[in-house]
């Protein structure tokens, strides 16, 4: 029977290593979620992105890394983020101003991130 050499550490190419290290710490990973991430105004612990996991893949080779979505699914479990479910399938009436109002509390959000206040979110919903 014949025996495999084993690989020495020293033929490994490091660089690899070194590259991917950001994204397994979750570095990069964080930096893709960022500006897609929402919480439960109820529990802090709840978190979750509107990103799905061929998104973030697909985020992960723009900056210059391979990360498939197996590795994105595993990254979204240890960073604690749970997959949200639609609950509505239609809105209830039509507003000829939708999209603005949309592109208004986006632009006052990015004009709030450069000032010194803190950004909060507020849930409005009556709960029952």
């Amino acid at each position: 029977m014949q025996q495999r050499k084993r690989q020495s550490w020293d033929m490994v190419d490091k660089s690899i290593f070194v590259k991917y290290w950001d994204v397994m710490q979750g570095q990069v990973f964080l930096e893709i979620v960022k500006e897609h991430t929402a919480g439960s105004p109820m529990n802090e612990e709840i978190k979750w992105t509107n990103l799905g996991q061929r998104a973030i893949s697909k985020a992960f080779r723009e900056k210059g890394y391979k990360v498939s979505e197996h590795v994105v699914k595993q990254l979204l479990k240890k960073h604690k983020y749970v997959q949200r479910k639609k609950q509505k399938t239609r809105t209830v009436k039509e507003t000829a101003l939708r999209n603005e109002q949309f592109k208004n509390i986006k632009d006052l959000r990015e004009e709030y991130a450069r000032s010194e206040n803190p950004i909060i979110s507020i849930d409005v919903k009556k709960k029952s």
